[in-house]
């Protein structure tokens, strides 16, 4: 009986695997799908005192994926996020924050940041309020 529900799982957990690979890389018999590139979240520089500033670096924040064809013409179009926050929080707590937007090639964005001269030391977090976005970090160092 053990072997019989092992068999099973193994069988259930390949199937999984292979709708997994056939859901990844096929939108249909007119169609298929590439891997449009997902949103990357970058501070610099790493290290910051208290008061001087940090720049936010974003690449790829794009509404649909152009990517994505059937019949040879793309499903999706491809729009840059025009509406974007930028948030640096420390301890959960909000310290800096600018609106922008992604634009060019790279649905891309840049914006600086000046920090307040009283944050204590600490690991920063950038937040964005694009679901699915990453985070990045920085770390605010003593005087």
């Amino acid at each position: 009986m053990g072997r019989g529900l092992r068999r099973t799982g193994t069988t259930a957990m390949a199937a999984a695997a292979l709708l997994g690979v056939t859901a990844c890389t096929s939108a249909g018999p007119s169609g298929s799908a590439g891997s449009c590139a997902g949103p990357v979240l970058e501070a610099e520089p790493e290290r910051v005192r208290a008061g001087q500033e940090v720049t936010v670096s974003g690449r790829w924040f794009f509404l649909g994926c152009a990517d994505s064809f059937r019949n040879g013409t793309p499903s999706e179009t491809q729009e840059p996020i025009t509406d974007i926050t930028v948030t640096v929080l420390l301890d959960g707590r909000t310290v800096a924050e600018e609106e922008t937007g992604a634009s060019g090639e790279d649905d891309s964005f840049s914006v600086t940041l000046a920090l307040p001269a009283d944050l204590p030391p600490g690991t920063a977090v950038v937040a964005t309020d694009v679901a699915h976005a990453p985070e990045a970090e920085f770390s605010i160092e003593s005087e």
